[in-house]
């Protein structure tokens, strides 16, 4: 799970940032995860 342009499972946001090399790439792609599961 070392890919950060891997589609966030059910992984803590935490560990997700923290892994991630490019934060930036991440919050692009996680983002709109979060926003449609928080719906």
């Amino acid at each position: 799970m070392s890919d950060p342009t891997a589609p966030a499972k059910c992984m803590d946001p935490s560990e997700l940032y923290g892994r991630a090399d490019n934060i930036g790439d991440v919050r692009s792609l996680v983002m709109p995860s979060y926003a449609a599961a928080a719906r």
